[in-house]
């Protein structure tokens, strides 16, 4: 189910406008937000890594580095790492914050790629 959101908040604050990445397409992407010296997040990294192998002709996968992207994320304000949004059209479908299986991240992929809302 599409939520719509351009803006995502918490406790009414903003916390990640979607416009800030620049999607140009209507292709369905994942956004993962990692940081090198998180362990969680380097598992998470790994763990997309090795899906988006089987899933690269359906999703985008787009990484960022807290450390590299800086600026993203004071804009974003993004502060627990890793964060995962999957985005089409521009809308968020769905996201996940913090450490996670890998099989509930295929899950959440799956059910993802094959939404039909």
């Amino acid at each position: 189910m599409k939520k719509n959101i351009k803006v995502i908040k918490n406790h009414d604050n903003d916390i990640f406008d979607l416009s800030l990445l620049n999607i140009r397409n209507k292709a369905k992407h994942a956004f993962i937000f990692s940081s090198d010296y998180n362990a969680f997040s380097i598992i998470i990294k790994n763990y997309m890594n090795q899906l988006s192998k089987n899933y690269e002709e359906f999703l985008d996968f787009k990484y960022f580095d807290l450390e590299k992207d800086q600026n993203l994320f004071t804009k974003t304000k993004i502060t627990n790492v890793p964060t995962i949004f999957f985005i089409e059209d521009n809308d968020l479908i769905n996201y996940t914050v913090g450490p996670v299986s890998k099989n509930d991240l295929k899950e959440k992929i799956d059910a993802f790629i094959s939404n039909k809302d």
